[in-house]
């Protein structure tokens, strides 16, 4: 079945058709995520896009996130031959695709064959118009919501108010996931197009069920901003961007704290936790959580 969303992946898909490369912004000293030198946080790729590994964070109860199991990436539809030897050693084998029918469709993942690993994907329609609408731009922005100068504030801001969607279009691809965090004994990457959207929401919540505090899980996501560099592509919503400003586009194509805490605070405000998120309307049950806690992390 189709479904019609209206997603906040806004730099990962159309929008970076026509975004300049986006300034790199480190998070502060104080946040900085944990590094350790015999395991990047980047994992270098020829073809790849914002592949990052997940592990060494502490948790809030004296453990570690093992390195080397869980991965964030943005689109693998350009992996070389050597990109994929790469993850082969790694031991990738499952793939959360959170990206559209339509982004599938048109960027394939490129890892085939006999030992490519399983790609887990659902069908639904990215429908951006309600997004435009109320940044300003498309067709019935001067009448509707969206009345009003584009500025990087306005941008900001109505994509903090659209994240706080994603937790609910999103997730059946995250109930998805717990249940093959569970289920899987290899290493597992989860992608959208610039992995940094919808990707860092599910990288998130992965986190945070670990116990990782939320200091850190804000940290780790606002990463993109130095890892992910939007490349210009030439497709259909260049008709309707091409006069936005650059300063807006940025704003649009990086990460901001106030995009994922306002998707947290959504599931805070209907589920009472991100606990409660995460046992009603994802399935990670008590004892999961305890088994995803055992398998993912360790006592160093």
């Amino acid at each position: 079945m189709l479904h019609r969303l209206c997603l906040t992946s806004l730099g990962a898909l159309a929008l970076v058709a026509c975004a300049p490369t986006s300034v790199a912004t480190a998070p502060p000293a104080s946040a900085a995520p944990a590094t350790d030198t015999a395991h990047p946080r980047a994992i270098p790729l020829e073809g790849g896009v914002n592949f990052r590994d997940l592990g060494g964070y502490a948790t809030s109860d004296g453990r570690h996130v093992i390195w080397g199991r869980v991965f964030r990436s943005g689109s693998m539809a350009r992996l070389t031959l050597h990109d994929i030897a790469t993850l082969r050693r790694l031991g990738i084998t499952s793939v959360h695709d959170y990206r559209s029918t339509s982004e599938r469709t048109a960027e394939p993942f490129a890892w085939t064959g006999d030992e490519a690993p399983e790609v887990f994907a659902r069908d639904y329609v990215l429908d951006m118009r309600e997004f435009l609408t109320a940044l300003g731009v498309g067709a019935g922005a001067r009448t509707g919501a969206g009345a009003g100068p584009v500025t990087p504030e306005r941008a900001r801001a109505v994509t903090a108010q659209m994240y706080r969607q994603l937790p609910f279009n999103m997730v059946d691809n995250y109930r998805t996931l717990f249940a093959d965090l569970a289920r899987t004994d290899g290493a597992l990457v989860m992608n959208c197009s610039a992995g940094k959207d919808r990707t860092g929401l599910g990288a998130a919540l992965f986190l945070l069920a670990l116990h990782v505090p939320r200091e850190t899980v804000l940290a780790d996501y606002l990463l993109s901003n130095q890892y992910y560099r939007p490349t210009p592509t030439n497709n259909g919503a260049n008709a309707m961007l091409h006069n936005i400003p650059p300063e807006v586009l940025s704003a649009l194509t990086g990460v901001d704290a106030s995009y994922l805490n306002a998707a947290l605070d959504a599931i805070i405000e209907r589920y009472g936790s991100v606990d409660g998120y995460l046992e009603q309307a994802l399935g990670v049950t008590p004892a999961m959580r305890a088994a995803l806690i055992a398998k993912y992390t360790q006592v160093d």
